[in-house]
């Protein structure tokens, strides 16, 4: 419980966090990695509070659409589970006042640039409320100078707002080669894509760092981030639900559990 309570304090926060920690209780542990988060007594009784609030709030369904790549796509995760993308939006809408209608458009193997003509295309047919940017290390291995990389995200974070769509930008979870082949230039790449986001200083744009919060748990608990890989480039199911849990928390933190809309 660690990882979230230090961002929920003071009675106006109460109920945030007890949804917070209900939806986090629903990403069930899948191996003695990743820490479990309440007792069955405990997950009981807040599902029960928190399920009242979701039937009185409730309201239209939002159409989420992911790009990116094979961690995005939920590559060495169990397949029911999905990924750490479905496994929290699937969460956020089993618990939050948001039905979240999920389209995942990542594809393997691609970088920023591979989607150019695809992208306007998915906007148009889907008109999504919610696009989630979650692009991997593809663009380290192509050699995708920064400057390109950066007005290419640019480009997919305005397109989405011309469409009307809240956007997220979702760092990648950590995998084998964050610490090793990439060390030095995953962080860099992050930065990039991070500074694509901020320097629009829209309220429609919102970042969650996945990747920094996961190396940031990992070190913390003294743990091997091989627990949590699949293989040098993907995270194994226990990775996928650790970012899963961390992008449940900071989507509570960020919109409480109220109706995400275009402002």
């Amino acid at each position: 419980m660690a990882i979230i309570r230090h961002r929920f304090r003071g009675p106006a926060s109460k109920a945030l966090l007890v949804i917070c920690i209900s939806v986090l209780q629903s990403l069930r542990s899948v191996n003695a990695a990743t820490p479990a988060v309440l007792s069955k007594h405990q997950g009981k009784a807040i599902t029960t509070q928190v399920s009242t609030a979701q039937d009185e709030t409730r309201h239209g369904v939002k159409k989420v659409l992911i790009i990116g790549a094979s961690v995005a796509h939920g590559w060495k995760d169990d397949k029911q589970a999905g990924g750490y993308l479905k496994r929290a939006f699937t969460a956020i809408s089993d618990v939050g006042a948001n039905h979240l209608q999920v389209y995942n458009k990542a594809i393997s193997g691609k970088c920023v640039k591979d989607i150019v003509d695809r992208y306007p295309q998915w906007l148009n047919r889907i008109k999504p409320n919610v696009v989630v940017l979650a692009w991997g290390v593809n663009d380290l291995a192509a050699h995708t100078p920064l400057s390109d990389y950066r007005a290419q995200i640019d480009w997919e974070i305005q397109s989405a707002l011309q469409q009307h769509a809240v956007v997220l930008v979702v760092t990648t979870p950590v995998s084998i080669a964050s610490y090793t082949t990439y060390k030095t230039a995953q962080p860099q790449l992050i930065s990039t894509e991070m500074a694509a986001a901020n320097q629009l200083h829209n309220a429609n744009v919102h970042v969650f760092d996945i990747f920094h919060q996961m190396k940031q748990y990992i070190n913390q608990h003294h743990q091997s981030y091989r627990a949590y890989a699949g293989d040098a480039w993907h995270p194994n199911a226990a990775g996928h639900q650790l970012a899963a849990q961390l992008l449940v928390q900071d989507w509570f933190h960020q919109f409480g559990n109220e109706e995400i809309h275009f402002a």
